[in-house]
């Protein structure tokens, strides 16, 4: 590069001996320390003051304008090498054809289009028109795949089964955890932390400084509790008003990684709903664990990288102003429903597994675009979902590109489904997705397959970003939102094989159907006491077709609860027939009762009766069969006498 020389029409800086080679880069910076705290290391060229034209390499003053500009590469000889122009430049000029590229915000990079690693050369602004946003500070990671041995991947779910694969791998770790996600409020995770650190574990957290809606409360006391334990809990946060360009929009990825060896990647956050106590009522979120070394080494070059302290854009939470190091970690919420209606899932053979870390994975287009146009079969559950994206150099709004290739999936004859979360605040913007896709499906004959998830599910939100492409499934925090690939963090992991997609298919199938039948309730056998004694109700045989929700005992036929759970104690109030309701409730409201007398013998009854379903046996001493027949006859007609009176 001798003699070379990078102009602006009213000065050039000339640069060094230096060999590039094909592929290779050159950075040239007026400020070294400014690069290294954004990039990580220094540039090939510093040159203080180049503004002033102070400098030996700098002739005339060499200032960018946020305006516009019209920037050169310059040969030895003087030829035009190379040009760009943007915003208010000066234009026509040599080497450039049409209007100038739309001026670049502050803090973002112009950089010319590589889509296949080869440059494109046509100038004119569409030649760098990238889809992603190039920051400051930005990255470029590629994507990465790695063939994974049988059971050494794990698919799980929330709310079913997420917290004990998540806490479970914190338990296992012996050296190091790193740990990023957008929300972290679970003190059930958060405990777990702390405990892995008072063991000697190198325990590291990241999360957004500015999640929508501010960071809550409990939030706060997690952070500040896991600082005190000796964490290293860093934020990642800052504006342009104040001077600091975030490098990438908004840290948006939900991963951990253990020991450089185990990643764990899920579509939900690290608070209470995401990986719930609660088994049953929660977010429903898609997640895998993958005993790999090399993913898991790559995610932990990620994490230190995104959460490096020179970055101005990153600091560390004990220096945020919410920090409290007076804080306590929240109380675990209670477990009503311990057990979920799906286990982890182990892979039953190899699997390939691709990661892709966004913005850097999608630079001309979603990366999910490429494998939904290659997919005949396709199921997705989406959090939320827009109709028209407004890209960066776009003047008007396009159709959302994963739309237009589900849309064209169902042209092409694909089996295609889809899930869309119907809370409120994305009710709107999901319900013109889902009317989108229906008519497309309407107007190549087929039966519309989108909707969304159906009210009285047990999801609390259906927070997935999960679809299932022939036999490849995805695990994702991307939501169809255009930030969500151009420039947010964010954390995707395509498995190929191993069972997983039969496994998430299962999930699916669990949302898309909603749950009528109704449960089956078991009060057990009807029971005879000789006297008013404490004795077990056991309501355990009952069942539901997924998953029973609650058990409630009415004990004096009032229609008010007196006792609740499948076994409960209870005590006759006195001697007598008492009838006892046993009401079951499944995960999505559906109700059954049953029915059981407790039979009780008072002073002068005689020997206690014992009750077997629609016979009556008689537990008696020995007697003349006279006086057993007599007393047996006696007792049934008391019997009845109870059983009418409690029947009306």
């Amino acid at each position: 590069l001798l003699n070379w020389s990078v102009c602006d029409g009213e000065g050039s800086v000339k640069l060094p001996s230096h060999d590039l080679r094909p592929g290779g880069t050159f950075a040239l910076s007026e400020n070294r320390s400014s690069y290294r705290m954004a990039y990580g290391s220094d540039p090939d060229l510093s040159v203080d003051g180049w503004a002033e034209g102070v400098s030996s390499p700098v002739s005339g003053s060499f200032r960018l304008s946020d305006a516009g500009e019209v920037v050169w590469l310059e040969a030895p000889d003087g030829a035009l090498a190379d040009v760009v122009a943007y915003g208010e430049a000066r234009l026509p000029v040599a080497g450039w054809e049409g209007s100038a590229l739309p001026s670049p915000r502050q803090g973002e990079v112009v950089r010319r289009l590589s889509p296949d690693g080869s440059f494109v050369d046509t100038d004119n602004a569409a030649d760098w028109m990238h889809f992603r946003e190039f920051r400051y500070g930005h990255t470029e990671h590629p994507a990465v795949r790695a063939d994974v041995a049988p059971g050494s991947l794990v698919a799980f779910t929330s709310p079913d089964c997420s917290l004990d694969v998540v806490c479970g791998a914190v338990a296992g770790a012996v050296a190091s955890i790193r740990l990023c996600s957008y929300e972290l409020s679970s003190a059930a995770v958060c405990g777990s932390l702390i405990d892995a650190r008072a063991r000697g574990v190198d325990v590291k957290v990241l999360v957004d400084a500015n999640p929508v809606g501010g960071m809550s409360i409990r939030q706060m006391d997690c952070l500040s509790a896991l600082a005190s334990a000796g964490v290293d809990v860093r934020v990642l946060g800052g504006s342009i008003e104040r001077g600091v360009v975030k490098h990438v929009g908004v840290l948006h990825a939900k991963y951990m990684t253990v020991d450089c060896s185990t990643l764990v990647v899920l579509s939900e956050n690290f608070v209470e709903d995401g990986v719930p106590v609660d088994r049953l009522f929660g977010n429903r979120g898609w997640g895998v664990l993958i005993e790999d070394g090399s993913l898991a080494s790559f995610a932990c070059a990620v994490f230190d990288d995104d959460s490096r302290e020179d970055r101005a854009d990153v600091w560390a939470w004990a220096e945020d102003t919410r920090h409290d190091p007076d804080s306590s970690l929240p109380e675990v919420v209670l477990s009503h429903h311990p057990v979920g209606m799906l286990a982890p899932y182990a892979s039953c053979s190899w699997a390939e597994v691709r990661l892709h870390v966004s913005p850097d994975a999608s630079p001309s287009q979603p990366f999910l675009s490429q494998y939904i146009s290659d997919a005949s079969s396709i199921m997705s559950e989406q959090f939320r979902a827009d109709l028209l994206w407004s890209q960066r150099w776009s003047s008007e709004p396009v159709l959302n590109p994963l739309v237009r290739g589900i849309a064209g999936a169902i042209a092409g004859g694909g089996d295609v489904r889809g899930l869309f979360d119907g809370s409120w605040y994305n009710a709107q913007a999901n319900g013109e997705v889902v009317a989108y896709l229906s008519e497309a499906a309407i107007a190549s004959g087929r039966v519309p397959s989108f909707g969304l998830l159906a009210e009285g599910s047990p999801v609390t939100s259906l927070h997935n970003k999960g679809m299932i492409l022939d036999d490849h499934s995805l695990v994702s925090s991307n939501n169809w939102v255009c930030p969500s690939f151009s420039k947010n963090r964010e954390f995707a992991v395509m498995v190929d094989g191993g069972g997983v997609s039969s496994y998430f298919a299962s999930a699916f199938q669990l949302d898309w159907v909603p749950d009528a039948s109704p449960p089956v309730a078991k009060a057990g056998e009807d029971l005879a006491l000789d006297g008013a004694n404490e004795v077990t109700l056991d309501g355990s045989s009952s069942w539901d077709d997924r998953a029973i929700a609650g058990f409630s005992w009415d004990f004096d036929n009032d229609g008010v609860a007196d006792a609740f759970g499948p076994m409960v104690a209870y005590t006759p109030p006195s001697a007598g027939t008492h009838l006892v309701r046993l009401h079951v409730v499944d995960a999505w409201g559906n109700t059954a009762t049953d029915e059981l007398f407790v039979i009780v013998s008072g002073p002068g009854d005689g020997p206690v009766p014992g009750v077997d379903g629609p016979s009556v046996h008689w537990l008696l001493p020995a007697a003349s069969s006279c006086t057993l027949v007599a007393l047996l006859m006696a007792r049934k007609l008391n019997l009845l006498r109870h059983l009418i009176g409690r029947k009306g």
